[in-house]
């Protein structure tokens, strides 16, 4: 058996295996469809500065249409089309929010709250602002008043994890194991596509029973998952830009004595860990009458979705693995890339 890690590369796990899921399915048609209409949305917001074509090679990269497709099988093609521009629109917001500083952070997290609270009325000319005004009026025509609360809280805590995440690197201090798991539960924007769940799928589910212990059990099983995840997935990516907000630096820092092989099996396991506890809530579940079980069953199913719509989708995408990708995809191994200079 070959090991897990050497020097410059790493073993990753086969977690859609272990999951037991069919690796989802969609059209090519539908794909490009998506590609190509997501793509003008986001260059109608293009912007004037030197990141512009490092934005749009990102885009390319990211595959949205795939991203979409793979995590929200099923949702209508109104649906589909919001949840590719949104998600194109999210990374671009997460890859900003990891260059800057915790003040930039507060007043980004300022002017897309303003926008998604107010938008018919907010005035700001900032393009996160636009691009923020236009999501939440195309989310808010379908979206309950509960379901776009919840948009809006979830928002909260992604940027509440942001701040967290640009304080420690004020500090220059990596955070403890407990601590990164907590700051990472936000930092992964899963609460946000949670709701997008319940809106994609037209699930109404009343505030009981999205706040019971189960639910949330299963959505932080869920968001564990996809955390850790894109952890194994990104690290060697993270790692070339000199950012440490990762499970697997967070560990090596901390026990100088776990190298990178410890590290990634660590992960894996902590991976595994997140499915098996999944299905063991899953088993769990109440009863709460024949009419909100059967929202609840398409809410969980929407979760299980996630499970091995985002690893389907890491294999496809350039963001992670580069033009490796294909070999990453075949022999599940990664290799290091170079540290890029500052």
């Amino acid at each position: 058996m070959p090991s897990l890690a050497s020097a410059d590369s790493y073993l990753l796990a086969d977690l859609q295996s272990y999951s037991g899921l069919p690796a989802p399915v969609a059209s090519r048609r539908l794909h490009a469809e998506l590609k190509v209409a997501t793509q003008t949305w986001f260059e109608k917001y293009r912007s004037n500065t030197r990141s512009a074509d490092a934005e749009s090679r990102a885009l390319r990269a990211l595959n949205p249409a795939v991203f979409v497709t793979s995590t929200y099988p099923g949702a209508g093609a109104t649906q589909l089309r919001f949840c590719s521009d949104f998600i194109a629109y999210f990374f671009m917001l997460d890859d900003i929010a990891e260059e800057r500083d915790l003040r930039d952070n507060v007043q980004i997290a300022d002017i897309v709250l303003n926008a998604l609270n107010h938008p018919t009325t907010d005035k700001s000319t900032a393009r996160l602002a636009i691009m923020s005004r236009d999501l939440m009026r195309r989310f808010a025509r379908t979206g309950t008043e509960t379901v776009q609360r919840r948009f809006i809280t979830a928002f909260g805590y992604y940027f509440q994890g942001l701040e967290e995440q640009a304080q420690l690197r004020v500090q220059g201090r990596i955070p403890t194991l407990d601590e990164y798991i907590r700051i990472r539960r936000d930092t992964t924007g899963c609460k946000l596509c949670w709701v997008i769940v319940e809106w994609a799928h037209n699930i109404d589910l009343p505030e009981e029973v999205f706040s019971h212990p189960i639910i949330f059990g299963l959505g932080q099983a869920t968001n564990d998952f996809v955390a850790w995840s894109n952890d194994l997935y990104s690290y060697s990516a993270e790692r070339a830009k000199g950012h440490d907000h990762n499970m697997i630096s967070v560990l090596m820092h901390h026990d100088r004595a776990m190298n990178l092989a410890a590290a990634t099996e660590f992960v894996g396991e902590m991976c595994k860990e997140a499915i098996d506890r999944f299905n063991r809530l899953r088993a769990e579940l109440p009863s709460w009458g024949e009419d909100v079980d059967s929202h609840v069953a398409r809410y969980v199913q929407g979760l299980s979705n996630w499970i091995v719509g985002i690893v389907h989708w890491s294999f496809q995408t350039e963001r992670y693995f580069g033009k490796a990708v294909g070999t990453v995809r075949a022999t599940k191994r990664v290799q290091l890339m170079p540290i890029r200079s500052r």
